[in-house]
């Protein structure tokens, strides 16, 4: 299969960036072909190639790879055919999108504008593939509290340093993210 074609991303993608960081990846398609093998490469390491009956796959496939913004990934692909495979075609470079062009989030639509079941219960964001961190802000009687970075999506109140708790008090909570170095915008406040 070594003289057989072989393939590389669509052009379009080549040295482009993804919409996000959970977009389709494509291969030029290949006719008679059983399978692609995408191997991708990432900060000097490459990965475990992702096997796929279609022509496409996602970063998030690929095993252990760290799924960041505005980071840039290089991606081959080979096919397969009759129990053969083929060389890996030329690397293009794609590259996710970075945090400032990217959605933000907030709490979860139930906890928004909600009541905690306890003073200790978790609050937490919605969850974005690609960050590292979530950065919470309390306001509580007009005074905007030391915000908490936690590498999950959730924290407690009682984690916000100097923060008063108390029963039937409101809290306004924003939330912004933080990936690869980049630090997002805050947006939406949740009482």
């Amino acid at each position: 299969l070594s003289s057989s074609p072989s393939t590389q991303l669509i052009a379009s993608q080549c040295d482009g960036e993804l919409a996000t960081p959970t977009s389709f990846i494509y291969a030029t398609s290949v006719v008679g072909v059983s399978s692609y093998d995408f191997r991708v490469t990432y900060a000097g390491t490459t990965y475990p190639a992702v096997n796929s009956t279609d022509y496409r796959f996602r970063l998030t496939e690929v095993q252990g790879l760290p799924i960041l913004f505005g980071s840039t990934y290089s991606v081959e692909v080979r096919i397969n055919s009759n129990g053969l495979s083929g060389d890996y075609g030329s690397a293009c470079e794609v590259t996710t999108p970075s945090l400032s062009s990217s959605p933000s989030t907030q709490l979860i639509a139930s906890q928004c504008d909600g009541e905690l079941a306890t003073p200790t219960s978790f609050i937490y964001a919605t969850s974005v593939v690609g960050v590292t961190a979530y950065e919470f802000e309390v306001t509580y009687n007009g005074t905007i509290y030391p915000s908490v970075i936690s590498n999950d999506y959730r924290f407690k109140l009682f984690e916000v340093t100097g923060l008063p708790i108390e029963y039937d008090a409101t809290y306004s909570i924003r939330v912004r993210l933080h990936s690869n170095g980049q630090i997002g915008n805050y947006v939406g406040i949740c009482d």
